[in-house]
């Protein structure tokens, strides 16, 4: 492959500019650059193979993980720091709730599970749908059979869920 050597210069000095800049757009600068010097112009997969075999590629500023002198793979993590289990709860009321998705006999189903983790305390209740009116519906439920005094325990604005609820979906 013989290039003219100018084409090459003019391709290491847009490099230097700007180092992320690709091929397609090296090959709009460089035809209006070979049009003023009345230059034969070249293909952008030519220009690829020149960025690799004259070796056009430059650092860049910001950080790269993949760069093992740029720092960053380097950096040393604190793990001290780092949760690595939730707290737990020693008094009631404190529910985690999930969802499962079911098939019973080709038919999906949505079981809404809520387990009070001190308590040791479960509920569980099946929709065909999962929608907010759903969970306001298992939440009144989940509250009526509630063995704990205190109720749920909320952390959002002191509110109960189902005040919550209804205060998110608007729903009554």
């Amino acid at each position: 492959m013989k290039v003219n050597s100018e084409i090459v210069t003019f391709i290491r000095d847009i490099r230097e500019k700007h180092p992320r800049i690709g091929k397609e757009k090296i090959k709009k600068f460089l035809d209006e650059y070979c049009d003023k010097r009345r230059i034969r112009t070249i293909s952008p997969s030519t220009i690829g193979k020149i960025i690799k075999r004259y070796d056009l590629t430059f650092n860049p500023s910001k950080l790269n993980y993949h760069n093992p002198q740029g720092g960053w793979a380097t950096r040393k993590v604190n793990y001290k720091s780092k949760v690595r289990h939730s707290p737990k709860s020693i008094e009631p009321g404190y529910i985690e709730i999930d969802t499962i998705e079911k098939f019973v006999q080709g038919i999906k189903r949505y079981i809404l599970n809520a387990i009070d983790i001190s308590g040791k305390f479960q509920f569980s209740y099946a929709f065909r749908t999962s929608s907010s009116r759903n969970t306001v519906a298992f939440f009144k439920k989940l509250e009526s059979v509630y063995p704990c005094e205190t109720g749920i325990k909320v952390s959002l604005n002191n509110l109960t869920p189902i005040d919550f609820l209804l205060k998110s979906y608007s729903v009554s």
